[in-house]
């Protein structure tokens, strides 16, 4: 099942991946500049934040965590795991009580600006590729098989430690919200 995975050593908070999700999945223009002048601004399903007390900025998105908080704290059932095992929300069941918001440990899901809904990433469920990856210019988000990604940047990874001698890390979201480390 792909998963997107991010490398938060690319990522120059740039912000692209915001941007291309609110104004793909919930403009009703779809385009920058109807975006701009629409009365609720679109909101991303994705932000790029620091989490945990990092000093980096790097995409944070729903980490589809096999025991998942959201899904077991919602009340109507609203959250639900597809058969691909995303995380999804039915909006016509939430009842905007935010309990999913209150214990997401990644601060993923948040209340949706628009309606009193919760809203979270959905990995483009329905689309043919994550509008946020697409986005990336500096290749910091991934998509793809993680067993698969993970072999093809852990040689680039691996090589380019930095001056410090840190190997950099690709953050598996789809990884119960833990970190997976590159090593060679």
């Amino acid at each position: 099942m792909p998963e997107i995975l991010v490398n938060p050593s690319k990522c120059v908070a740039c912000r692209f991946c915001e941007l291309a999700c609110a104004v793909n999945r919930d403009s009703l223009s779809k385009t920058m500049v109807g975006a701009a002048a629409e009365e609720i601004r679109p909101q991303a399903r994705v932000r790029v934040d620091a989490q945990r007390g990092d000093e980096e900025l790097y995409p944070v998105q729903c980490r589809h965590c096999e025991a998942s908080p959201c899904v077991e704290a919602c009340p109507a059932g609203a959250l639900y795991r597809n058969e691909d095992g995303v995380v999804l929300l039915a909006e016509d069941k939430c009842v905007g009580c935010w309990m999913c918001v209150a214990v997401c440990p990644f601060g993923a899901v948040q209340p949706a600006r628009a309606v009193p809904v919760a809203f979270k990433c959905d990995r483009c469920t329905g689309c043919a590729y994550p509008y946020c990856v697409n986005a990336c210019p500096t290749g910091a988000l991934l998509y793809g098989e993680p067993e698969k990604l993970q072999k093809k940047e852990a040689a680039k990874v691996c090589s380019s430690a930095d001056e410090e001698g840190h190997v950099c890390e690709i953050v598996r979201l789809g990884f119960a919200g833990l970190g997976v480390s590159i090593e060679e």
